[in-house]
């Protein structure tokens, strides 16, 4: 796992015992973040598209002085919500859905209507939309297990637990065509990435490694996977075809990279990485070549969203 992700989950553990996570979304001017060696020719307008394409990126960033989300504005930056973890867009992008202290909520990308979708004593983490935006896919603790896979309606209502099996099970992301979902899970004894249909049946391995496999994120098309292993000695990001065929490396770097995000059209992956010595968020082409660091703060920032 990530430096980054686990503080993230130590965050998380923290709250779980009543301590708050100090978490703040934060973004900056893109044009700040071109790669030098990109800035002139073929390769800076294809860094200029890609920052185009990534306005709609938010993240959450470690700052001392506040807990916020941002959401990219043309070279600016937009505060949508306060005290949140793990950003997600709805289908039609008219929703960000994220976790707030154990509870799943969501907000308008102007940071308008925040609405509760899950409340009470349980703890619920990692949400993900269906494609169709009817569904909430999501991690929770509320069948009294570690960690387990939860579907729900989007207002809340109709929760079923999935995975029901003791152990974590985490990071749900649904497939496009909305008929199967992949997760991390620690049901073999190491964490690994499986898949399984969208009621939670036949569940399936689609890897299998001596080292954490974690963070799976489905392309557009559905055709591959991107995931995080630590399998070469440190923490990168790899891609597999969706039934986990053909696994390969798309960053090589002694630092640690983690958190993948496709740009809506495949052709890119946003990740975050700590080769600048804290964690910055980066975009790369989906065959691994890097584009741009996107932010450049002291700050750690971590876990885009993309839309």
């Amino acid at each position: 796992m990530t430096a980054a992700a686990l503080v993230v989950r130590n965050r998380a553990a923290a709250r779980e015992a009543g301590r708050a996570r100090e978490i703040v979304a934060y973004a900056e001017n893109l044009a700040d973040g071109i790669t030098p060696s990109l800035d002139s020719g073929a390769a800076a307008a294809a860094t200029r598209a890609a920052l185009t394409r990534g306005r709609r990126i938010v993240f959450l960033s470690t700052r001392p002085g506040g807990v916020n989300l941002y959401a990219l504005d043309g070279d600016s930056a937009i505060e949508l919500a306060s005290n949140l973890a793990l950003p997600a867009w709805s289908p039609d992008g008219r929703r960000i859905a994220f976790e707030r202290d154990g509870d799943i909520m969501t907000i308008a990308p102007d940071g308008s209507d925040l609405r509760a979708v899950t409340s009470g004593p349980a703890l619920d983490y990692e949400p993900d939309w269906s494609p169709d935006g009817r569904q909430i896919v999501f991690r929770s603790n509320r069948g009294g297990e570690d960690s387990d896979i939860w579907v729900m309606n989007a207002d809340g209502s109709g929760a079923v637990n999935l995975t029901r099996r003791p152990g974590w099970d985490g990071h749900p992301d649904w497939s496009p065509d909305g008929r199967r979902i992949v997760f991390g899970s620690e049901r073999g004894g190491n964490q690994e990435i499986y898949v399984m249909n969208r009621d939670g049946s036949d569940p399936r391995n689609l890897t299998r490694n001596p080292q954490m496999d974690i963070e799976p994120a489905w392309s557009p098309d559905g055709q591959q996977i991107a995931f995080v292993t630590i399998r070469d000695g440190n923490w990168e990001v790899y891609v597999m075809n969706a039934d986990g065929s053909n696994q390969r490396n798309l960053t090589q770097h002694p630092a640690a990279d983690g958190q993948p995000a496709w740009s809506p059209d495949g052709t890119m992956i946003a990740f975050s990485s700590n080769r600048r010595g804290n964690y910055d968020v980066f975009v790369m082409r989906a065959d691994g070549t890097i584009l741009a660091n996107l932010t450049r703060h002291a700050a750690d920032d971590a876990w885009p969203a993309w839309r």
